[in-house]
């Protein structure tokens, strides 16, 4: 595993417990659609942006 795809799996990671706090913070009960974006800026820069739509189940 190269260098940066060991940081690509650790920001992922990190973007991923952030939605599930997120999630969790506004009581709903997962996500669906989650996308994850890694659009190329620069060489040797990564961005990483992670985004989903929370939702609640019908009860």
């Amino acid at each position: 595993m190269t260098y940066y795809e060991l940081v690509f799996e650790l920001i992922i990671g990190k973007e991923i417990d952030e939605l599930k706090g997120k999630a969790t913070y506004h009581r709903y009960d997962g996500i669906t659609s989650l996308r994850i974006t890694h659009p190329n800026i620069t060489d040797g820069a990564i961005g990483i942006t992670a985004y989903g739509t929370g939702f609640w189940y019908q009860r």
